[in-house]
């Protein structure tokens, strides 16, 4: 279950021993290591990531391709006929020219983090995974507005940028997360805007909020991140970790930034990997099976079923520490299953307010036991060894 990348006598690859001072890879050096092996568990989770993401585009653009063009439409004439949509419209509306410059201002302030922050990623490169981001973000805020839930779109990324910037580890990474970070926003914004809407909170209101809220979450941010780094980098550079802390997720990364930049070699036609890009194209194919079944068995029309979320789900969680699933689904079966349908009335009522106040006591409790107990600041007060707090692997994992 590592992310890791390995040599192939079983031993950790370094990266460092393949790059040079500029965090560029040292081909020479390359011949002389040897190219990396992933795991089998992250391979099949970077393949059903593709899977996922090529049945994001076919599902929305079969299925949903109608509803995104009347919805533009709508929204461009006003005339929208949902009832909340039609009681926001006594607001002022925010003048396109506010998002327009702060657009500017943020393509600008990441322009200038791109040329002096040494990230080895070109100007045209920085544009592209912003013009990447953009084409995404419609179809994964069409899933997320109809299912509430999304899948990770940040291996097309990965795979572009190592398409056209091979050997650059580094300026993959930056790629992806200028990519990502707009598909993500894109979601955020949209999601808290229709919070608005539902409120009635005038829309210049929710506007400041959100240029706010973005501000002070990155400053917040910056300063837990850099406390945590600074003070747990040891352990962060371990997959595994210990009973608190995991860098199952930035070695995800890091593996997937150093193989993506040896894309050729690692994915390529002749590579050892090539079925990973080849689950994009066959996710495209998904959801056309999806629609034939369909047209064959005109019942499964009555299940909400998508391909692209189950794909990404079958390979979810292919690193880290697995032992919380099981609790997941137990609380889910309950909730979802025994709950709704002995006593609807009580699962109306409190279900989703106490699963809001779960998530938000649990948000702040890690916060507080991250700094106070855990050593995030440095200081570790560690909690007793037993059964529920093993010395070793938290999963018992040999």
């Amino acid at each position: 279950m590592s992310t890791s990348l390995f040599l192939s006598s079983g031993e950790k690859f370094s990266a460092t021993s393949i790059v040079d001072s500029k965090g560029t890879v040292d081909f020479s050096k390359l011949k002389d290591v040897g190219l990396p092996y992933l795991t089998s568990s992250t391979v099949w989770g970077y393949l059903t990531q593709n899977l996922a993401i090529g049945a994001l585009i076919t599902h929305v653009a079969i299925f949903y391709g109608k509803d995104m063009v009347l919805a533009w439409k709508q929204a461009r004439r006003r005339t929208q006929p949902d009832r909340h949509y039609q009681g926001m419209l006594k607001y002022k509306e925010v003048p396109m020219w506010w998002y327009l410059v702060l657009f500017a201002l943020a393509f600008f302030a990441g322009l200038i983090v791109n040329i002096k922050g040494q990230t080895t990623l070109p100007v045209w490169g920085y544009i592209i995974a912003l013009l990447l981001g953009a084409f995404i973000a419609p179809f994964s805020c069409i899933l997320y507005g109809l299912y509430g839930t999304g899948i990770a779109t940040n291996q097309l990324s990965k795979m572009i940028a190592g398409a056209l910037h091979p050997g650059r580890p580094l300026a993959g990474l930056y790629f992806a997360s200028w990519s990502h970070q707009v598909i993500l926003l894109s979601v955020n914004l949209s999601n808290w805007l229709k919070v608005g809407q539902y409120t009635k909170v005038p829309h210049r209101i929710m506007f400041a909020t959100q240029v706010y809220g973005t501000l002070l979450g990155a400053a917040l941010n910056y300063v837990v991140m850099t406390t945590i780094v600074t003070n747990q980098r040891e352990i962060l550079l371990d997959p595994i970790g210990n009973n608190v802390w995991s860098g199952s997720t930035v070695q995800s990364l890091n593996s997937q930034a150093v193989t993506w930049s040896l894309a050729k070699e690692v994915y390529g036609v002749s590579g050892r990997y090539v079925i990973v890009p080849l689950g994009l194209v066959i996710g495209l194919a998904l959801p056309f099976l999806h629609w034939g079944l369909m047209r064959v068995f005109p019942r499964i029309r009555q299940w909400p079923l998508n391909t692209a979320i189950i794909a990404s789900w079958a390979g979810q969680m292919y690193f880290g520490n697995t032992s919380w699933i099981w609790s997941s689904i137990a609380v889910g079966v309950f909730s979802q299953v025994w709950l709704r349908r002995r006593m609807p009335k009580i699962y109306n009522d409190y279900n989703y307010l106490i699963g809001a106040a779960l998530d938000g006591g649990s948000q702040l409790i890690v916060f507080i036991l991250s700094f106070a107990v855990l050593g995030a600041s440095g200081t570790e007060r560690p909690f007793p060894t037993w059964w529920g707090n093993p010395d070793g692997n938290p999963d018992h994992c040999l």
